[in-house]
Order: structure tokens, then C-alpha cells, then sequence
């Protein structure tokens, strides 16, 4: 019987409620998704973690999913489980009867816990926070544990290099030889396919023991050896594939898989993703089949031969790829020699990562956005030299070479443009120039009233009214405040709305004008977005978002971890869903937490964001605002100083790419 010792907590208990926190908030569970297979390696959404993010010195060479969602990771530096944030180390059983804790291979049991196989023999068993050890003792040969494997019985087999082994509940029996098995050493492996069948090989053989069986037959296989490893996967349709470490080849079709299998990610192993892409590991790369279904059985495959790879050069953790693994939501997880790599499918479209768009926009700058047409075509602005349609993903050259500050697109479906040097006016294709404002240095906000005059903010002069031709100051309206507005935005009621620094407000309803500010509530700061939505009227600010509810403001509350500051854009769904774009990425607020916080002011709103880690780069700014739309196809885009990014806006509860949930 193996000895029980508990585990040392000293980084685990931290965990508590700070990793579920983060967990909850970071990496949101979902339905899983594939990686489309349509799209390169590089064309997914790829995340590392090396020493400097605090990935284990050494990297990972196997890695392992728990019930609880947490990514556990082993390698020269030990034992670590991963939340999606940090690494914290997992303290090794102290038994005198284990030569050496270093780790050699991990496995999780379809009952829970966690297996790890060590250099120089004998075996842990860690659940609830308990270890239970395995040594000699207990008939583990004084061997390196290389892989677990549980089959459909309940059975736990791992294969060492001193030969086979298999667990009853408490005892462990060697039964290689008296099976049929001859020693696979240096670098044995295991393997159940999806109709129990345990395979095993190593050197130059496979075997393989069906369900019911007692002695394991030799499976020929067609490329020769010595193999430099050995690994296999099991894709949907059922067909058994062999990695030697430099060919696949596939060795047995079996029915259609209607059950994950249970074998332990080994050195190297390849993997199916959810859309059956398989993925393989190898010493200078990570590569890709993208349709091996469409191969016949016994194909060879070399895999230096596939095109469809990804280096360190491009941005892997390290050249020699290590260990992967497939989580619950589709994500493929790689170990390296180095750190950790997540490839996800893209949360966001990112067109300035196409070489011939930034070939047409040379120079990102703070780029602005405004919708044109009903096809989902944008006009971008870079704020410094050039305007240019975006159109089916593809930006064309520059319509005009002037520093555009200011889009808006009106109500009636023209489209107006305000920089440092001029004002322009879009109708049918058509760019008309506007008649000049004397004071003009930069635009800050546009907005056209419903007489179809232009309201213009332009610091510090302050806010101007083209009317009969000519620009007004204060556009004639002595009641508004003086001041260069920061937003100015028409509402529903055909209202304009005019934010001043300071976080004041002022409406203009005819030539009436009421001024709101903290006495009525609003309380987030200088306000940077004005979104009308169908109940409420948003505003973003400094410090928070508010809503206004035809009296007073509202602040909406957030939980700690979702900072709802520096608001810049916001866009409202036809479903009453907020999307927002703040310091703190891209923010999605679903209409039932909106809900919540109306009925009950005190309640924390929850929601999900996107970040860095989903590929956004730069921030938010001053102008071009506002900084978030939603063009004529449905789709809402966000601009940042250094791109502009587009979501699908129906893509709800489901952002995140981790699956690391409590």
C-alpha cells in the first residue's frame, strides 16, 4: 500500500478565492470550439509564457487538464499549476523511498487526481490534496515512468523502461513479459484508442492488446527505425495515427470516436484539435495536418515536409517544441524547452495584421472609424496623413491625404469629416469640401443637428454651428457653456449632447439647454463616450459608465476585477447588450447584468474583455472618438493607437479561449 503524505501548500493555498477570481474572470468557460483548419498556425491567435511571465525555468515537457480546469505543467523545474495568469509551484511528495523527484510524466484518471511518473522510478498520486506514493514497495520497477494509460475497465497500465506495469487499486504488477510484450526501451510509450485497444511500442515495434485479450499482438508498421520517439492520437472518425519523432503514419481505422481517450500526453505527442486538425510537435517547429482524413491508411507523412509550421522565429516560446495537449474548449496547448504556448482561434478580426493593408496605411496612427454604406464597409482614418475605405478586409488607398481627427456618420446616412486642415462632406461616393473655419487647429467632435447644421468642437477656440453657409461661435446659443466639448452626440429625441472637461454635460433641446453634472449624478469623470441606447442613454467616462434615465445618472457598479474606466466608445446590440472600449481592453456586458444593475444599483456588474493576450495593441485616446461602432453588417468595430479590431456583435459568452474554470 503506498504511503500517504500531504501535500505542501505553501503556493497553493494562495489560490483560493484570488485564482478563482481570475479563473471566473480571465478564462470564461464555453462550448468548445475548433481551430479552423481554412486558417495557417499563424493565422491563429497564439499567446507564450516564458521565464519573464513566469513560466518554469525549463519549460514544460508534459502537460495535463483537471476536472477543476487547472493546466498542470512538468518539466526539469518540477511540478506547476497554471490558472490562465500565474504559476505556482506544486510541492513534491518527501518519501525516502523515491530516488529523485524529478519528474518524468503526468496523466489524469478519468475518476480525478493526478498521476506523475518520476527519472528514476515510482509514482504519485495526488487528490483532494493528498500524496500517495508508489515505490518498489508497492512492485514499481526502480524505473523511469515514461507513460500512463487507464483503459475502459477502469485498468491503469504505465509503461517503463524497465517494461510494463499494471495498478489493481493498490498493488502494482509488472506484466509486460508474461503478456506478450518484449522491452520497448530507451523510450517506451502507451496508448488507448477509442475502442479500449492498448497500444504499446517503442524502438522500431508496435503492439497492440484488444479489449478482452490477454496477449499483445505485433502491429507491423512501415517505416523503419530506430524510431527517435514514439507517441499516437486518435482523430474523431477513428483513424489511429503513430508519430516516430520524424514520420506519421497511420497504423489502424477504428469506428468513429464517441469518447475522449485516456493516455497521458508523452514527450512530443501529437494531437487532434476539435475540427480533427492533427498537430505535432517537433524539435525545431510545430506543425500541422490540416485535412489527414483525406489520407489512406498506412500513408507516410515526413514531418519536416509540412508546410503549415510555427517557430520560434515567429514567435514559439522556443525552437524544440516538448508536449501538447487539446483542452476542453478547443485550444492547443505546446510545451517547450522554454516556457508555454496557447494557440486559440481568433477572438477578433485584426486587418493591420495583413501586409497589404499596412501597406495601404503606412502610418497606424491613432485610428478612427466611421460606418459607410449598409455592407459593412468602414472609412479609417489614421489621424495623420490619410482616409481610406475599408471593404471585404481589404483598406484601399488613400481617398483623401488629410489629418482626418473626426468621422460621423449621420443619421440620415451621410457621412462628415473634420481634421486640422478642413471639413469634408461624403454623399454617394462623392467628397465635398466644406466652407472654412477660421479658428480651426484640430477637430475634436462632430455631430449634425436635425436642421442639418454641423456642430464642430474645436479646442480651445471652442464649439462651432454651420448654418447658411457660415460658422457660428457657440452656434448662437448664448446658454451653452463655453468650452471645447469633448463628445458631442444626437440622441434619439434629436437632442445634442455636448461633454465638457471638468465632467459636466449640457443638452441642447431647440434653444433650450439644461447642464448636468454631480449633483444629478454623474459622477465618472470627463465624459468620453455617448452612446443612445434604446432605454437608456450611456455615457462613458475617466472613472465609469453611467446610464441616464430621462432624470437622473446611474453609475454602474463593476465587480473588482472589471475595470470599467477610460470609456471611449460604446455600442449598444439590437439585443441590449453593452460593448465597450476602455483602458482595459474591449468590455462585453451582457443585457441580464445590465438588467440586474438597474433593478438593484448596488449590484457588481459582470463581463467579459478582450486584451492584449487576445492580439489588441495600443490603447484608447482622445480622438478620433468615438473609438467603438457598429458598421451597416451587424459587425462592431473598436480603433485603438495602434489598429482597429472587429467582433462579430452576436459572439456572446464565449470570448476567451481558456477553459480553466472552477
Amino acid at each position: 500500500m503506498g504511503v500517504v503524505i500531504n501535500v505542501l501548500r505553501s503556493g497553493c493555498a494562495r489560490a483560493g478565492v484570488a485564482a478563482a477570481l481570475a479563473i471566473s474572470t480571465i478564462l470564461s468557460a464555453r462550448d468548445a470550439l475548433a481551430l479552423r483548419p481554412d486558417l495557417t498556425i499563424k493565422e491563429l491567435h497564439h499567446t507564450a509564457w516564458g521565464p519573464r511571465q513566469g513560466a518554469p525555468l525549463g519549460g514544460a515537457f508534459g502537460l495535463a487538464q483537471t476536472s477543476d480546469g487547472y493546466l498542470w505543467v512538468v518539466g526539469p523545474s518540477g511540478l506547476f499549476r497554471f490558472d490562465g495568469i500565474s504559476f505556482e509551484r506544486v510541492e513534491l511528495p518527501r518519501d525516502p523511498k523515491l530516488f529523485s523527484l524529478g519528474v518524468y510524466s503526468i496523466f489524469v484518471p478519468r475518476g480525478g487526481g493526478l498521476w506523475v511518473g518520476f527519472l528514476f522510478g515510482g509514482a504519485a498520486f495526488l487528490k483532494d490534496g493528498r500524496w500517495q506514493v508508489y515505490t518498489e514497495e508497492d512492485g514499481l520497477p526502480r524505473a523511469s515512468a515514461a507513460h500512463f494509460a487507464e483503459t475502459r475497465d477502469g485498468a491503469l497500465w504505465v509503461i517503463t523502461s524497465a517494461g510494463l506495469v499494471r495498478f489493481d487499486g493498490s498493488h502494482w504488477t509488472a506484466v509486460g513479459s508474461g503478456m506478450g510484450l518484449p522491452s520497448m526501451a530507451p523510450y517506451p510509450f502507451l496508448f488507448v484508442d477509442g475502442q479500449g485497444t492498448l497500444w504499446a511500442g517503442g524502438r522500431d515495434s508496435l503492439f497492440l492488446l484488444r479489449e478482452g485479450e490477454q496477449r499483445f499482438r505485433n502491429q507491423p508498421v512501415a517505416v523503419r527505425g530506430p524510431w527517435l520517439g514514439g507517441a499516437m492520437a486518435e482523430s474523431s472518425d477513428g483513424t489511429v495515427w503513430l508519430d516516430t519523432g520524424t514520420e506519421l503514419v497511420s497504423v489502424a481505422q477504428n469506428p468513429p470516436r464517441v469518447a475522449p481517450v485516456s493516455s497521458s500526453f508523452g514527450k512530443a505527442a501529437p494531437v487532434f484539435d476539435h475540427d480533427d486538425t492533427l498537430w505535432v510537435s517537433t524539435i525545431d517547429s510545430v506543425r500541422r495536418v490540416a485535412h489527414p482524413q483525406r489520407l489512406s491508411l498506412g500513408t507516410i507523412v515526413r514531418s519536416d515536409a509540412l508546410v503549415d509550421r510555427y517557430t520560434d522565429t515567429d514567435g514559439l516560446s522556443a525552437r524544440t517544441a516538448s508536449a501538447s495537449l487539446v483542452d476542453r474548449e478547443g485550444n492547443v496547448w505546446v510545451g517547450t524547452s522554454h516556457g508555454l504556448d496557447r494557440f486559440s482561434e481568433p477572438s477578433l478580426e485584426a486587418p493591420l495584421q495583413s501586409a497589404d493593408n499596412l501597406r495601404a496605411l503606412t502610418r497606424p496612427g491613432e485610428v478612427g472609424l466611421a460606418r459607410s454604406g449598409a455592407s459593412g464597409a468602414l472609412w479609417v482614418t489614421n489621424s495623420v496623413d490619410a482616409l481610406l475605405r475599408f471593404r471585404d478586409g481589404k483598406l484601399s488607398e488613400p481617398v483623401l491625404t488629410q489629418p482626418i481627427t473626426c468621422l460621423l456618420r449621420a443619421p440620415d446616412g451621410t457621412v462628415w469629416m473634420g481634421g486640422s486642415s478642413g471639413f469634408w462632406h461624403e454623399q454617394q461616393g462623392r467628397l465635398e469640401s466644406l466652407p472654412p473655419l477660421k479658428s480651426l487647429t484640430v477637430t475634436q467632435a462632430l455631430a449634425l443637428g436635425k436642421s442639418g447644421d454641423l456642430w464642430a468642437s474645436i479646442p480651445p477656440a471652442g464649439v462651432f454651428r454651420l448654418k447658411n453657409g457660415a460658422w457660428k461661435p457657440s452656434g448662437d446659443i448664448v446658454a451653452l457653456p463655453r468650452g471645447s466639448p469633448i463628445t458631442i452626440v444626437r440622441d434619439r429625441r434629436d437632442r445634442l449632447w455636448f461633454s465638457y472637461p471638468g465632467g459636466k454635460v449640457a443638452v441642447l433641446d431647440g434653444e433650450q439647454v439644461r447642464v448636468y453634472g454631480a449633483a444629478d449624478g454623474l459622477q465618472i469623470g470627463n465624459v468620453w463616450a455617448n452612446h443612445p441606447g434604446r432605454v437608456d442613454l450611456w455615457l462613458g467616462g475617466e472613472f465609469g459608465l453611467a446610464r441616464f434615465d430621462g432624470d437622473r445618472f446611474h453609475a454602474v457598479r463593476s465587480a473588482p476585477e472589471l475595470r470599467l474606466d477610460w470609456i471611449t466608445g460604446i455600442v449598444e446590440t439590437a439585443g441590449g447588450d453593452l460593448w465597450l472600449n476602455g483602458r482595459m481592453g474591449i468590455v462585453h456586458l451582457a443585457v441580464s447584468e445590465l438588467a440586474h444593475s438597474r433593478v438593484d444599483p448596488s449590484y457588481p456588474v459582470r463581463g467579459e474583455t478582450l486584451g492584449a493576450f487576445d492580439g489588441i495593441v495600443g490603447a484608447v485616446y482622445l480622438r478620433p472618438l468615438p473609438s467603438a461602432i457598429e458598421a451597416g453588417d451587424g459587425k462592431i468595430w473598436f480603433s485603438t493607437s495602434g489598429g482597429f479590431y472587429g467582433i462579430d456583435g452576436c459572439t456572446t459568452g464565449h470570448l476567451h479561449r481558456c477553459t480553466f474554470a472552477r
